[in-house]
C-alpha cells in the first residue's frame, strides 16, 4: 500500500518503491534522509526501468481500536530493471526485510528481488 496524499497509488514507478523504502528506513531508525532522496529521485530518472504490471489487492483486517473490520486497498505487481537494480541494490536489500508502504504491521509491502 503505498500513498501518496493518502491516494493509493495503483501504478507504482521505480521511484516510488526507492522513496518509499527510504520513508520506512527513516521510520525505523528515526533519521531524515533528505539527501538520499534526492540522489535516488535522481538516479531513477536515469535507470531503465518496465511499466509497472500487477493488479489491485483488497485485503480486510479487523481493527480491535474502531471495533470493525477495515478495507485494506493496495497493489501487487512487478517493475523490471533490465540493467539490474545498480545503486539502488542496497535500499531494496533493506526494504526486503522492512517492507514497503502502509500496512507493513499486518504483513504488507513485502519486496522481492529477483535475479532473472
Amino acid at each position: 500500500r503505498l500513498l501518496r496524499q493518502k491516494q493509493l497509488i495503483e501504478t507504482p514507478t521505480l521511484a516510488d518503491l526507492a522513496i518509499a523504502a527510504i520513508r520506512r528506513i527513516e521510520a525505523l531508525s528515526g533519521q531524515t534522509c533528505s539527501d538520499l532522496k534526492q540522489a535516488v529521485l535522481d538516479e531513477t530518472r536515469t535507470r531503465p526501468t518496465t511499466l509497472w504490471q500487477g493488479q489491485p489487492l483488497d485485503l480486510v483486517r479487523y481493527s480491535g481500536s474502531q471495533k470493525a473490520e477495515i478495507d485494506m486497498y493496495g497493489v501487487s505487481g512487478e517493475i523490471k530493471l533490465p540493467t539490474g537494480p545498480g545503486p539502488f541494490w542496497p535500499l531494496f536489500a533493506a526494504a526486503q526485510w522492512t517492507h514497503l508502504g502502509k500496512g507493513t504491521v499486518c504483513g504488507l509491502g513485502q519486496l522481492i528481488i529477483e535475479n532473472l
